[in-house]
């Protein structure tokens, strides 16, 4: 029988595969065929999950407050989004975050390999069956995938798996070559600003060999969330002002999307029908009935409900002091693509929330501290050859 990391992890790996054949054009056409299959299996695997963990009274009553907002705020928006989120927080207990990080990292290795195959098969072969949309005379490709905003946040997300896996604190000439090309690249395809994420990534991993910034770093990730969210709704308080437009051009007029969204409909608590949504935000692009806010944090309050920022918040902060620096980057770059996009809540997506909720489940984690390769290394040496380590007795 399968450990519980195990089991969690062929969970996870699911409901990502599940988002990942449902954000991919080209096998849309079997989608309906592998959606039941996976998610049936999925439901088996995590009630398996849920009758064999061990929950205290009070952790039971949250994992069932949570599954059910989850389910109401899914039932609403018609969006199951939210629930597989809060099931996969609710099951998370008794999962490190290592463990989580491996996964993600290996399913988006895949996902990746799998998806630009495909691409690059077409682009030599097939150019007629490109994705394409043209912008003020910019042709973006989906790269297959649903969009080409969608393309890039693939890459932005294994970039960041990518160095958190890394221990080392420093890149590598090859690593940095090698993202620099793929980020190039993918902009070039997706034109996609969010790909700007990518040199900060590198950045948060360069500066982790000063302890200052490394300290600044891991206080400030679990209040980033929080942070960027409040900053985020305040700033359109600011309309009308040359900073709100300064702002607001540098977000490519995301801003000014939220506050005609915020007049529009307003913030729920707990989610919404998306039939209210009958206006088209972003006038003139399309005429499809459904609403285009590209700030996650506006999204959430107006569709999903103010009560998962509030989780998210809460989550990060508790957690941040537990979690390792790497960890803490997750959370930074989390809360800062919220930013740019509003799909936070897809299960390619929110391991960062996954992270955080497993160490706050772990109440015996101690408050993390990163110390060098080598120093872990000789303190390990002088456990053994002092005390004789787990082998004393």
């Amino acid at each position: 029988m399968m450990d519980s990391k195990k089991t969690y992890g062929c969970l996870f790996v699911l409901m990502m595969v599940n988002n990942w054949w449902g954000d991919l054009k080209v096998f849309s056409g079997i989608y309906f065929l592998v959606r039941p299959a996976v998610l049936s299996v999925s439901a088996m695997i995590a009630f398996g999950i849920a009758i064999r963990k061990k929950y205290a009274v009070a952790e039971l009553l949250l994992c069932i407050f949570l599954v059910m907002i989850g389910g109401y705020t899914s039932y609403v928006t018609e969006s199951k989004w939210i629930l597989y989120l809060t099931v996969l927080i609710a099951l998370v207990k008794e999962t490190d975050t290592k463990s989580i990080l491996v996964v993600a990292y290996r399913s988006m290795s895949v996902f990746l390999l799998i998806s630009m195959s495909v691409f690059i098969i077409q682009v030599v072969g097939s150019p007629d069956m490109l994705g394409t949309i043209s912008y003020n005379g910019i042709t973006k490709y989906d790269m297959n995938f649903i969009g080409a905003n969608e393309a890039a946040r693939y890459w932005i997300y294994w970039v960041l798996l990518s160095r958190c896996m890394d221990t080392k604190r420093t890149i590598s000439i090859f690593n940095a070559i090698l993202v620099a090309f793929g980020t190039v690249f993918f902009y070039l395809c997706t034109r996609s600003e969010a790909l700007l994420i990518v040199p900060g990534i590198l950045f948060l991993k360069y500066i982790e060999r000063y302890k200052k910034c490394e300290r600044f770093v891991q206080r400030a990730g679990g209040y980033s969330f929080l942070s960027i969210c409040i900053c985020s709704v305040l700033i359109l308080r600011l309309n009308g002002t040359g900073l709100f437009a300064l702002a607001d051009q540098f977000c490519s007029g995301r801003l000014s999307l939220g506050i005609a969204a915020f007049r529009i409909y307003g913030t729920t608590f707990l989610g919404r029908s998306p039939l209210r949504f009958y206006h088209w935000i972003n006038a003139g692009t399309d005429n499809a009935l459904r609403l285009v806010v590209d700030n996650a944090y506006h999204m959430i309050m107006i569709q999903y409900g103010i009560i998962y920022l509030m989780i998210i918040s809460f989550i990060f902060i508790k957690a941040s002091k537990k979690c390792s620096y790497r960890e803490n980057i997750c959370f930074i770059v989390y809360s800062i693509f919220a930013l740019a996009e509003n799909v936070i809540f897809s299960p390619t997506a929110i391991f960062p929330v996954l992270i955080a909720a497993s160490a706050c489940w772990d109440k015996g984690r101690e408050k993390h501290i990163d110390r060098p390769e080598e120093d872990r290394t000789g303190m390990e040496h002088k456990m053994l050859g002092e005390e004789g380590g787990c082998f004393a007795r």
